[in-house]
């Protein structure tokens, strides 16, 4: 099951003020939680 993942346009201003080697990182990490919401490690 693929969820969708949606930000708020505030959200999307936060992240262009990141610089480029996080905002990479970030932006995999969350698009990953689509195809895996509960990714190792996490707690409930």
């Amino acid at each position: 099951m693929i969820y969708s993942i949606d930000f708020s346009r505030k959200a999307f201003k936060e992240f262009e003020e990141i610089g480029a080697p996080y905002y990479t990182k970030i932006i995999q990490g969350i698009s990953g939680l689509a195809t895996n919401p509960r990714p190792h490690g996490c707690k409930n």
